[in-house]
């Protein structure tokens, strides 16, 4: 669809069903995608921002960051889209992985992106990518820490999210709430931004590590869901990348059989 748009239009903007939008919505798309459209390492437009307390210069109505791209509500120019697309669905970012680590790039992930981007970049190309080689928000995550690019997201979400209620496709149910974390929080009533116009100040980019911990905070990971990409990671760090590779290698039995067991269970409990 997404194509199909491109032959005509040189930008797009993307919407789910269960999402709701702030009245400002278009206007905040329309007013980023013509103010950042010139600069390359920005290549992509988020309407959504998780429910964390930003830091944030006086004024700020959105800012760059080069460790997450929300899916809920974007946007894309043609050109850049272009470009990122098949570096991405060929694989040639899982590739990199020696240039990734020799130039300390996967510092910039946050856990949640790590956990994909490692196991991903090890494990052979016969086997799994996962989200990897889509153009969906978990590869574009890991696509500007590897490709050093940004996305613009405001500092107030644009959007609220209606999916957590286990009717979204991609999306997790969440039954009990405290919102201290992004797997308890109450996204059907996130509050989003309720003005009727937009206007764009950008925030201090020199507060960019100090967001990036603040969301890998809110969405973090626990030491067992790190503790193969941690694994990985001591290994690429101490005998090299091959010793990473081998391991997945012969992790991918084990692998296998979780995978299956767990659609089995999925598929007793749906019964």
């Amino acid at each position: 669809m997404i194509d199909r748009i491109y032959e005509k239009y040189d930008r797009v903007i993307e919407l789910a069903d269960d999402l709701e939008v702030s009245p400002n919505f278009i206007e905040y798309m329309d007013k980023c995608l013509d103010a950042f459209e010139e600069d390359p390492n920005i290549v992509t437009i988020a309407g959504y921002a998780y429910p964390v307390n930003w830091a944030t210069i006086m004024g700020a109505t959105c800012m760059k960051q080069d460790f997450n791209a929300a899916e809920w509500g974007r946007a894309s120019w043609k050109a850049k889209t272009l470009r990122y697309k098949p570096y991405i669905e060929s694989g040639q970012m899982l590739d990199e992985l020696p240039e990734v680590i020799s130039k300390e790039r996967y510092e910039k992930m946050i856990d949640a992106g790590l956990r994909e981007y490692i196991p991903a970049a090890t494990y052979p190309r016969f086997y799994k990518t996962g989200m990897m080689k889509r153009c969906c928000d978990i590869a574009m995550r890991a696509y500007l820490a590897v490709g050093e690019k940004y996305c613009i997201s405001p500092i107030i979400s644009k959007v609220r999210n209606y999916g957590f209620d286990g009717s979204g496709l991609y999306c997790q149910g969440i039954t009990e709430f405290d919102n201290l974390t992004a797997g308890t929080y109450d996204y059907a009533n996130q509050p989003i931004d309720e003005a009727a116009s937009y206007d764009v100040v950008l925030n201090d980019e020199s507060l960019l590590e100090e967001n990036r911990k603040r969301l890998n905070i809110f969405d973090k990971r626990t030491p067992d869901q790190m503790a193969q990409t941690k694994r990985l990671l001591w290994l690429i760090n101490n005998v090299g990348i091959w010793s990473a590779k081998t391991y997945m290698l012969f992790n991918m039995p084990f692998d296998v059989l979780q995978r299956v067991l767990g659609k089995i269970r999925r598929k007793l409990h749906m019964e």
